[in-house]
């Protein structure tokens, strides 16, 4: 039994390996063609929230003009996280 919870375990672990190697292979690919349309549009992925944002940047200084969604809503996205899986860890 150990062995397949081990087999079960790095199964898991190898699909969502594969997952965040598309993630960050079509992230590569959007940059790229915003990069050959001249904006300065960067898309990324928050492991923490395991959300996609974008950040807007002034094209000459590279200043971020804008993150979407805000980095306050992905830091108050995770507390709430953080807080419900407190809650259920405390019931079971």
């Amino acid at each position: 039994i150990k062995d397949i919870d081990t087999q079960s375990f790095d199964n898991k672990k190898k699909d969502h390996q594969i997952d965040e190697d598309n993630i960050k292979e079509s992230l590569t690919n959007l940059n790229k063609q915003m990069n050959m349309i001249n904006t300065d549009i960067e898309f990324s992925f928050d492991n923490d929230t395991e959300t996609f944002f974008v950040k807007v940047k002034e094209k000459s200084s590279g200043k971020i003009i804008r993150t979407i969604p805000s980095e306050e809503a992905m830091k108050f996205y995770k507390k709430i996280e953080d807080f419900i899986g407190i809650i259920f860890d405390k019931k079971g």
